[in-house]
């Protein structure tokens, strides 16, 4: 395998190191997970939770802000404690939002438990085409999305 330059580079990787059954299980979660989308989506729409979300998160930017929080892609810090803040005064999500979550939870968990361990080899293959420096960048990228991640479910428990 040499370095990936195209996506004829990304599909061939794939030939070579992804079994037919396993495509076929990724399909077929995939078309499952796909049903469960639109299913979610309907019940999203019907129930008016479109404007119930939109409230929660307007309220919920404003209190973040506070003159503080200036980028929210960055929530350690401040937009962590305004929005911890905000929930600990009854500041809530909508339930038919926290159903979509929870959906999502779930199937990142899925994900992980039957897929986890066959991406890190993957990866591990991918990492040993890429340089130094792009390594670097990328065990930098994952350091930040984990640092971010804790800290928004350290928030939204």
């Amino acid at each position: 395998m040499g370095e990936f330059s195209s996506v004829a580079d990304v599909q061939d990787f794939i030939d070579e190191f992804v079994s037919d059954d396993l495509k076929a299980q990724v399909e077929a979660d995939a078309a499952a997970a796909a049903k469960k989308v639109a299913q979610l989506a309907k019940s999203f729409c019907k129930t008016g939770c479109i404007d119930k979300t939109a409230t929660f998160v307007k309220d919920l930017f404003n209190a973040m802000n506070n003159g503080q929080c200036v980028d929210a892609r960055y929530f350690c810090g401040p937009c962590k404690a305004n929005a911890h803040t905000w929930f600990s005064s009854g500041g809530d999500i909508p339930c038919c939002l926290n159903k979509v979550i929870a959906a999502g939870i779930e199937a990142f968990d899925y994900v992980a438990k039957n897929y986890g361990a066959q991406a890190e080899e993957w990866a591990d293959l991918v990492s040993a085409e890429l340089s130094e420096a792009a390594n670097a960048k990328a065990r930098e990228i994952k350091a930040d999305i984990e640092e971010q991640a804790a800290c928004i479910a350290e928030t939204y428990k």
